[in-house]
């Protein structure tokens, strides 16, 4: 006789590396939260608190080891070559909405990658030095359009 207990996380049960592997290795294989899940009861797989394996739980692992159901519909966080919003804030000590309002109000002409929608800026020591006479006030408008493709490739 086998009695099941539950366990504070999945890595906790037994099998629960293996299971965390068959769900990354299903998930690549194109198979859906639901779908894993049902094949992994059937698989003898349980979640750590005993119950059924749901599509949330096999989305909980999917997540915490980077597999996404459909990368393409996710944003990347960087792209090379360029400065992202986030980027340029860290580097400039100023938020993220500092930028986003210049943006906004026309102080800061820049494009969106066309795949991401994200704005982005030339990943040059140009780029920080226009932004940071921007911020001291010496500049009082940038023009990063002209400096990137539709890509977001830099012009040469």
């Amino acid at each position: 006789m086998a009695i099941d207990i539950a366990v504070h996380a999945v890595t906790s049960l037994s099998r629960g590396a293996e299971m965390e592997a068959r769900v990354v290795d299903l998930t690549r294989a194109g198979i859906d939260d639901d779908t894993i899940a049902a094949l992994l009861v059937k698989e003898g797989f349980r979640s750590a608190r005993c119950t059924p394996l749901s599509a949330s739980a096999v989305k909980v692992i999917r997540l915490r080891h980077r597999v996404l159901r459909a990368p393409w519909l996710s944003c990347p966080r960087t792209v090379p070559g360029c400065w992202t919003v986030a980027q340029l804030a860290r580097e400039l000590a100023v938020s993220p909405h500092w930028i986003h309002r210049r943006i906004r109000n026309g102080t800061i002409a820049v494009a969106r990658h066309p795949d991401t929608g994200r704005w982005l800026f030339p990943e040059t020591d140009a780029t920080l030095i226009q932004l940071r006479k921007l911020k001291t006030g010496q500049v009082h408008r940038l023009d990063f359009d002209s400096l990137t493709d539709k890509q977001g490739h830099q012009h040469a």
